[in-house]
């Protein structure tokens, strides 16, 4: 059983959060309920930077969108390194803040 999941997109779902062209999105990210609250989101995405330097040489910042109303979300995305851009965008579920690392 798979413990996370997540996709990174390239320019193609960038688009609407970041005019970088080098940027990736990280879309879908969820960790399987009995895997929540023991670390291992907030170590996926401490080492998500070397995957994507490795795997996509020419990146040189993730980018994602998080609903304002996910509170917990937010702040793991801001303890992994991840930081608010200033950005919003209207998502499927309201608005969402447009956060980034550089990589």
């Amino acid at each position: 059983m798979p413990v996370g999941f997540f996709v990174l997109h390239g320019w193609d779902g960038v688009q609407k959060y970041s005019d970088n062209q080098n940027a990736l999105l990280i879309r879908a990210y969820s960790i399987h309920p009995s895997f929540q609250g023991k670390g291992i989101a907030l170590q996926s995405l401490q080492i998500l930077p070397t995957f994507v330097k490795k795997q996509f040489p020419t990146c040189n910042e993730i980018v994602l969108g998080v609903n304002h109303k996910n509170i917990p979300a937010q702040r793991l995305y801001l303890r992994s390194g991840f930081k608010d851009s200033g950005k919003r965008i209207i998502g499927k579920l309201g608005e969402q803040f447009v956060f980034h690392m550089n990589v």
